[in-house]
């Protein structure tokens, strides 16, 4: 499998080594955008990094439009990354959008970081992703009313600090959890013509979860890692809507969108998101945080899958 690298950046460049190494993948370095183009509709590829700043990215567009067409299968959506240094609302205009990496590591973090996405990458290269597809230890909660919400939150928590985090960190999960149930409770459940049902909802009303509405939440873990998914069983998240507005605030992301993605700035801002999306079957929304700060990398994977 090729990992192709369209970026001049010293730091990119020893961070797709790292995760090229890691995965046992082939490191293929494009100094051009036609190489690009030629190498992304060649073969399928692993994964591709692109400098969201190169002048080959601001080509690699039109060339591709003019090749192969924006839409066409020999893009893997899926596999494209973007490096970028803050979440820039200029790249949000990408029809290549779906996963975004911050370039939050150093010198010393570099491996750490890089060990951490490989994990993720190569996890959804069959398909979606949830908590127990990257750390050992799950356990599985199904919440069968709305009210639940509070009670699983404070115990993801304690969980939390059982397992070392700090009183703060374990507040951020906290937060998180409880932003990713409402957004399953909320913003997921659409009807048969793709409406949303309760976007508008008062986030207060009281529901029982059974048949399509249920609600399943995967805590995973180890030694240094925390994971924990809320899985929605309507498949309606839309990246397009997803990404649709964002805006800078303190060189941070705020979204606000309808699907799943509401709300969740602070997960962002703290942690690693990553939304897998099975479309209209199930959408798995996922939180990972480290133990300890410095070794946090910052990324949104926001991936879809059609049956």
């Amino acid at each position: 499998m090729k990992l192709l690298l369209i970026s001049k950046n010293p730091a990119d460049q020893t961070f797709a080594a790292h995760i090229a190494t890691m995965l046992k993948w082939e490191l293929i370095s494009l100094d051009s955008s036609k190489k690009a183009v030629e190498a992304m509709t060649a073969e399928p590829y692993g994964a591709c990094f692109i400098d969201s700043k190169t002048q080959i990215n601001q080509e690699l567009e039109s060339l591709l439009a003019e090749s192969v067409g924006l839409f066409s299968e020999a893009i893997i959506l899926n596999a494209t990354f973007f490096l970028v240094n803050t979440f820039e609302e200029t790249l949000l205009a990408s029809p290549f959008l779906s996963n975004v990496i911050v370039r939050s590591w150093n010198d010393t973090t570099v491996a750490a970081h890089a060990a951490i996405i490989s994990n993720v990458i190569k996890a959804s290269t069959s398909g979606c992703i949830g908590a127990k597809d990257l750390l050992p230890q799950t356990q599985r909660i199904s919440l069968q009313h709305s009210t639940q919400k509070e009670e699983v939150t404070q115990a993801v928590r304690g969980y939390a600090l059982a397992l070392g985090f700090t009183t703060r960190l374990s507040w951020l999960i906290a937060n998180a959890v409880d932003e990713l149930i409402l957004n399953a409770l909320f913003c997921a459940p659409i009807d048969d013509l793709g409406r949303y049902t309760l976007f508008n909802a008062p986030r207060a009303t009281s529901r029982v979860l059974d048949s399509q509405a249920a609600i399943e939440i995967e805590i995973s873990s180890d030694a240094q890692q925390l994971a924990v998914t809320v899985i929605d069983h309507y498949g309606s998240m839309e990246k397009s809507k997803l990404f649709s507005q964002a805006t800078k605030v303190y060189e941070e992301l705020r979204i606000r969108a309808q699907g799943s993605g509401i709300g969740l700035r602070s997960i962002v801002r703290s942690g690693c998101l990553i939304l897998s999306c099975e479309h209209r079957v199930e959408t798995r929304a996922t939180a990972l945080f480290q133990r300890t700060l410095r070794d946090q990398p910052r990324f949104i994977f926001c991936q879809q899958f059609f049956s």
